[in-house]
């Protein structure tokens, strides 16, 4: 295998900084090992400060899948179902 097609971070682990996890992200991107970079089950906000962040050494979020809204709690679902476009 050359390249990982699509490198997922499944959830948000707030004991480590978005920034040490994206900046070798990008790093391995840039090195052609990574193709892109996804995140799933983040709350809405993680997924725009993960897009923040990974926009500063010059690489983006390429796949967004927000969390299911079967396991959200009644907040989090009011803040993750605007990320679900119409239609499905």
């Amino acid at each position: 295998m050359d390249a990982v097609d699509l490198l997922s971070l499944r959830r948000f682990e707030p004991a480590t900084s978005l920034e040490k996890t994206l900046e070798p992200l990008a790093g391995f991107q840039a090195d052609g090992l990574i193709r892109r970079i996804g995140v799933s089950g983040f709350a809405a906000w993680q997924m725009m400060k993960a897009q923040a962040i990974a926009a500063r050494p010059g690489t983006r979020i390429d796949a967004i899948r927000p969390m299911p809204v079967r396991r959200c709690t009644p907040g989090c679902r009011a803040e993750s179902t605007p990320l679900v476009a119409p239609g499905g």
